[in-house]
């Protein structure tokens, strides 16, 4: 699937909205949408490959400006999960001393959390074979 026809997602979140209009800027040295998730989910944020998301500046603004669409993509997937906390989902980088994730490290790692699994769902949606 093209990067251009990801246009015909149907985006209901401001989240998924930011997401898709990321993808579509920085995704164009890609020749589809599966090469480009599959470098994401294989490589993830903390690889460099969204340009958006490299500074803690716009990890954090990111963070903030989604913070209930990833709150709730939090809760769900610690319930699929069966975990109770973060700490179970992130391990050695959740900071537990932040527990309101109001540093930087842990709005980082939201940010990075809530654009791969969103391009997760994405790609799902388009029944795309996603790891």
């Amino acid at each position: 699937m093209k990067i251009k026809n990801l246009k015909n997602y149907n985006a209901t979140t401001g989240l998924e909205r930011e997401v898709l209009t990321i993808i579509q800027k920085e995704a164009s040295d890609y020749e589809n949408f599966e090469s480009y998730l599959s470098d994401l989910l294989s490589n993830g944020c903390v690889s460099g490959m969204v340009g958006a998301l490299i500074y803690y500046t716009d990890t954090q603004a990111f963070t903030q400006r989604h913070a209930s669409d990833i709150n709730e993509l939090l809760s769900n997937t610690l319930s699929m999960f069966g975990f109770n906390s973060p700490v179970e989902l992130f391990g050695k980088k959740w900071d537990k001393e932040d527990s309101l994730c109001l540093s930087q490290n842990n709005q980082n790692l939201m940010a990075w959390f809530a654009f791969e699994e969103t391009a997760r769902e994405i790609g799902i949606s388009f029944d795309l074979e996603v790891a």
